[in-house]
């Protein structure tokens, strides 16, 4: 079925008219995963004249290109930026953490990025932040923290979670600069295969589980169709859910699109979120070395480290989670890449792809 959808969607966008098809198609089609969600989680009423709207906007809008980027036989001459977003907590500490500090260097060091940013509502402070200003590693970049994900009659659609936020902020910084919007403990490993996969597509999102992906760690160009739909569906059919945009939402467009979108994977899940004890307190449980990247959710860990200290405590025996930290603190060497490892989902069967067919 969905191979018929692939090559009917092929055939539409190479006629006059066709992207707008299927952007209307690809909204109407979320629309309907959002009302069978809404039926089962909690009742709504849904007023068809909104949807017509909203469709018709994404229509009128959607980027005119689509499928993979077109390889150079040179570099790829656009720039290729990371974006972290952070707004004022709660507690009114602005204080750049020593972990923040780590995983800003993981992109310096592996990604070696044409430019880093900060974007918020303040400037960080402190002796981390100031060591990276001062080398000219990362620049802080104002901006105020959405307070509402579109109208709904009129009125602001408020937001259930603060971060829906910054994961806002995530995807309009993405179509306008392009690049990386990372989680602050998300740590870059392997740099030059993302920069060569973004040479090839057009967007890379996380592959979580079979439930949904997760936007800790999302790439691609401001003419991402998916970038763009996946943007719109929080003002257009916005859910007070945890994951229902930035987890269920980002699965649905990655088959939608999955001709320009590369679904990641041993990123988001690796370690998994439901099992991170063999992260955090075993050793030699994961492989590491071969990911993209690593999104290790420090917060719900267990293990602080709030300084190099922290790394050497004598008596504690090495850890995955400690030893990542020191490849990055210590600007270790990786061990040679795997060239058998295979990280490439495929978000229609929830498996990862033949590395001959790809």
């Amino acid at each position: 079925m969905w191979r018929w959808v692939s090559g009917v969607s092929s055939w539409l966008w190479a006629r006059p008219g066709g992207r707008a098809i299927i952007a209307l198609v690809s909204v109407l089609s979320l629309t309907f995963v959002l009302l069978l969600y809404r039926y089962n989680a909690a009742p709504t009423t849904v007023y068809a004249a909104d949807l017509h709207e909203a469709a018709a906007r994404v229509a009128a809008h959607a980027p005119a290109h689509s499928g993979r980027v077109a390889r150079a036989d040179g570099p790829d001459l656009r720039p290729l930026y990371v974006h972290y977003v952070r707004f004022r907590p709660d507690d009114g500490n602005l204080t750049f953490r020593f972990l923040d500090y780590l995983s800003v260097m993981s992109a310096v060091q592996r990604l070696q990025p044409d430019g880093i940013f900060v974007h918020g509502d303040f400037e960080p402070i402190g002796m981390y932040w100031d060591m990276l200003t001062k080398k000219g590693h990362i620049q802080h970049r104002p901006r105020s923290a959405p307070t509402a994900a579109g109208q709904r009659m009129g009125k602001p659609k408020e937001l259930g979670w603060k971060e829906h936020a910054a994961d806002m902020v995530k995807l309009d910084v993405l179509l306008e600069y392009g690049g990386v919007a990372v989680d602050f403990d998300v740590f870059f490993v392997r740099g030059g295969r993302i920069r060569d996969i973004l040479r090839r597509w057009r967007a890379i999102t996380c592959y979580g589980d079979e439930d949904g992906y997760n936007i800790g760690f999302i790439a691609g160009w401001p003419d991402a169709a998916l970038l763009y739909a996946w943007r719109r569906s929080y003002q257009d059919i916005y859910v007070k859910d945890w994951n229902f945009n930035q987890a269920f939402v980002s699965k649905y467009l990655s088959v939608l699109y999955r001709e320009e979108t590369y679904v990641a994977n041993h990123v988001c899940n690796n370690p998994h979120p439901y099992n991170l004890a063999v992260y955090f307190h075993q050793h030699q449980k994961i492989n590491w070395t071969n990911s993209l990247a690593i999104h290790s959710y420090e917060r719900h860990g267990g293990v602080p480290v709030h300084s190099p200290d922290d790394l050497y405590t004598p008596g504690q025996r090495l850890t995955t989670h400690k030893e990542l930290l020191l490849y990055i603190h210590e600007n270790r060497t990786l061990p040679p890449y795997w060239e058998a490892f295979n990280d490439e989902m495929d978000p229609l069967t929830d498996k990862l792809k033949p590395r001959n067919r790809r």
